[in-house]
């Protein structure tokens, strides 16, 4: 089935050891499609990365996916980052006014976060509320991270519609398939970090843990005396979790008994870690939620037993979940990859409009930038239907002027041809001079309309980025001109564009009349201008 190239998002998650990469359609039935999937991991062990040299690879992957699928550069894109270099929590703030409501986030973000505002980038979504209180879902990242993001974007001509959390984009995947995520305790094994989402009726509370698949290998390296990448493929090949039924004589060989031994000696650490998480979640909630299934995804989910290992050490029904279950998908596509691409999903849902989590952790004036570029068709268009109006005003002012200029001619050659007769002569003189009266009377009007479209042209060359132009009105003849205009919260930039319009030489004078506030980002004002 065809697919148009609106209807098609791709989802990028950076990991902190992988990257992995996702390409979605909403064909004509509106369902959902997936036409790429990939994933690549880094090699080196994540903890072995600094946060540069992570991103260094994953633009790397990046670019070579794609070329090698080749993929449109400009495409819209979502990017989500590793849930341990995110801020997110959820708080409870007193029901308010809505243009007050940003100030009080603001507020509470500041007593949350630990590192200045300044330098984060930072978003929320209001997710629930009764009489008293609103749920807030916040989240914040480091702005430089963001930027080297944007950076890597960029080179690939990327077209980034949102950055998001790989928590929350794994949330929205999972509540797209299930449906109504109730009572769920959702775990994500990842290399460096296990996610823990707890999913409610609508509700999210999230953690990222410091175990993963890496501290696994660690410890093979450890205990077995070799290398990573040994150690990578014999978790891959051989890794299984021991059971209360398994003895040493049942396995091939006493290294696969120690090496699940030592997979399960991490296992038990990362399950005490989720209990206490889980502890602190209903302390805090003052609820005792049994969970009525336990949704398993990430790449250490593959290990053999796993689900089995924390059905007993959680006391509950574990699923792992196969993504491409839900989904139409290519054929062509590696399913090895399926317990990967969980928050890569999410993010492509969320470009077709299918997420209830919305945080966007672009950068303010990102965002400014893409509203304004989006305006800039609909400016061009006024701009041009402006000029045409003027061309056929002045293309009926010319041939005005030529038709009587024809005409001042033959009256010319009258007056030659009956010079012999004074009355006639006398006749003629009074004709020419009302010619040249009414050539005046049009020179005077092509005059005033070309003063019109040097005008509007200065007028347009001075308009600041940041400033648009409701109305322009002006006298007959056209002596002065009035306008009205909205700024992006910056009187200086009207001060500006005041200046530049002084420094033409078809304008005497400028006069800001009025500026007032429309709201917290926006401020209205109008100028008076006299023409030279």
């Amino acid at each position: 089935m065809s697919v148009e190239k609106k209807d098609l998002f791709l989802g990028i998650d950076i990991g902190a050891g992988a990257l992995k990469i996702v390409l979605l359609a909403k064909e004509k039935n509106e369902a959902m499609c997936l036409k790429k999937a990939a994933y690549y991991e880094y090699e080196e062990s994540a903890s072995e990365l600094r946060p540069e040299d992570q991103l260094a690879k994953a633009a790397y992957f990046l670019k070579k996916f794609l070329r090698g699928e080749k993929i449109s550069r400009n495409i819209k894109v979502g990017i989500s980052i590793a849930g341990q270099s995110a801020f997110v929590r959820l708080v409870k703030i007193p029901v308010t006014a809505p243009q007050k409501l940003r100030q009080i986030v603001l507020y509470e973000t500041q007593q949350q976060i630990p590192f200045p505002i300044k330098d984060v980038v930072w978003d929320f979504q209001i997710y629930g509320r009764d009489k008293k209180q609103l749920s807030v879902l916040l989240a914040a990242v480091k702005k430089e991270l963001i930027n080297a993001i944007l950076n890597i974007a960029s080179d690939c001509l990327l077209n980034v519609e949102f950055i998001d959390v790989s928590n929350l984009a794994l949330y929205n995947t999972m509540q797209y398939f299930y449906r109504d995520l109730k009572e769920i305790l959702i775990i994500d094994c990842g290399g460096k970090t296990t996610n823990v989402i707890v999913a409610n009726s609508g509700k999210i509370w999230t953690r990222s843990l410091p175990l993963g698949g890496e501290d696994i290998n660690d410890a093979l390296m450890r205990v077995l005396k070799i290398k990573r990448s040994a150690a990578e493929k014999m978790k891959k090949e051989k890794g299984q979790v021991l059971m209360l039924y398994h003895e040493k004589g049942s396995f091939a060989s006493d290294q696969d008994y120690k090496i699940a031994e030592v997979i399960t000696g991490v296992l038990t650490d990362l399950t005490n870690e989720i209990v206490k998480t889980l502890n602190f979640y209903k302390s805090q909630h003052a609820i005792d939620m049994k969970f009525h299934k336990i949704i398993l995804c990430g790449g250490s989910s593959k290990i053999k037993n796993i689900e089995k290992f924390f059905e007993n050490s959680l006391s509950g029904s574990v699923e792992k979940i196969d993504f491409f279950s839900f989904l139409k998908f290519d054929p062509k596509i590696d399913m090895q990859v399926n317990e990967f691409i969980g928050s890569a999903i999410g993010l492509a849902l969320r470009g077709n409009g299918l997420s209830p989590l919305n945080v966007n952790l672009l950068p303010s004036e990102h965002l400014q930038y893409k509203r304004m570029k989006k305006k800039i068709p609909y400016i061009l268009g006024s701009l041009l239907i402006i000029f045409l109006l003027f061309a056929v005003s002045l293309a009926a002012t010319l041939n005005s002027y030529y038709s009587h200029k024809d005409y001042l001619k033959l009256a010319e050659e009258k007056v030659l041809a009956f010079k012999k007769s004074e009355k006639t002569i006398k006749m003629a003189d009074d004709n020419i001079r009302k010619v040249r009266e009414k050539i005046a009377v049009m020179r005077q009007v092509l005059s005033e309309k070309n003063a019109l479209i040097f005008m509007l042209e200065d007028i347009a060359l001075a308009i600041p980025g940041k400033i648009w132009i409701n109305s322009l009105n002006f006298d007959q003849p056209i002596k002065s001109v009035t306008l009205t205009g909205i700024s992006i919260d910056d009187l200086e930039c009207i001060g500006d564009f005041q200046k530049k319009l002084q420094n033409n030489i078809t304008v005497q004078s400028v006069k800001i009349e009025t500026v007032g506030k429309v709201n917290n980002d926006v401020m209205s004002f109008s100028m008076s201008i006299l023409l030279n």
